[in-house]
């Protein structure tokens, strides 16, 4: 019998909202184990919601966030962080500090939620600058859709946006589902060196709940893994469209991505 141990997981640390339907961070945590991670989880709001709709948001109590995170640190190396719902300026403005003091080495993926995927605002509309002046520019990788760029980035085209944002500080964009219309999703990763690499991936018919989480989540798990960001980028896409291709739809409206080890390769 071989009774040798695993070697220690990669381990991500992600902080995002409780979604009762299956995105946030229970779509981190299946994400991560699909990616033989670890994923260390914080939750910075409880949300009342399913797959048709919103409708409310409690965010979770600043200090405890935090305390939360520094304890989880006195035990566990974290190889890379994730953001997803951030709802207050505090929150926001704690984190950054928290990750530049602590952690200033590790790679971030921020996926910059405005809205759940049923359309419901997910965020206080005074936390913008917060996010924009102290959380972007740590960020390794961003993930916004069209609709994120355009509104974070203060303009109505989405390259100027995409350069806004970068101009900001965060090192690379993807850009998802950057033309919006089309058969194909077409993203694009874009970063501070002005290099641009597009992504074409066929559409699937009907709505789907929790692939911005399941891709930034990806994208944290390989460069938690030592990858770099392309690499990263393109593998957790490769994997985030087979999710979507074999989502299932157990309720009545949006369809949940089957996040499955199988779907690495």
């Amino acid at each position: 019998m071989n009774t040798s141990k695993p070697s220690a997981p990669a381990v991500v640390l992600c902080i995002g909202g409780h979604d009762p339907s299956t995105a946030g961070i229970q779509a981190d945590i299946e994400t991560c184990a699909a990616f033989d991670c670890l994923a260390l989880t914080v939750v910075s709001a409880w949300t009342t919601q399913n797959t048709a709709g919103l409708e409310r948001v409690v965010p979770a109590d600043a200090d405890d966030v935090i305390h939360q995170i520094e304890l989880l640190l006195q035990e566990f190396p974290v190889h890379a962080l994730k953001t997803g719902l951030l709802p207050t300026p505090e929150i926001c403005e704690r984190l950054a500090g928290l990750f530049s003091r602590r952690l200033p080495d590790c790679p971030l993926v921020i996926d910059p939620l405005l809205r759940a995927g049923s359309g419901g605002l997910l965020i206080q509309a005074h936390m913008e600058d917060s996010f924009l002046r102290q959380l972007l520019p740590l960020a390794t990788v961003l993930t916004p859709n069209r609709h994120e760029a355009l509104h974070f980035g203060a303009s109505e085209q989405p390259a100027e946006a995409v350069a806004q944002l970068l101009a900001r500080g965060c090192q690379n964009v993807l850009l998802t589902d950057a033309l919006a219309d089309g058969q194909d999703i077409v993203n694009q990763l874009h970063s501070r060196e002005d290099a641009m690499e597009s992504f074409t991936m066929a559409r699937f018919d009907g709505d789907y709940h929790g692939t911005g989480c399941t891709l930034a989540t990806a994208i944290a798990c390989g460069l938690a893994e030592g990858r770099s960001v392309p690499q990263a980028v393109r593998e957790a896409q490769q994997f985030v469209h087979r999710a979507v291709a074999q989502a299932w739809r157990p309720g009545s409206r949006q369809h949940i991505p089957r996040r499955t080890p199988s779907l690495r390769t």
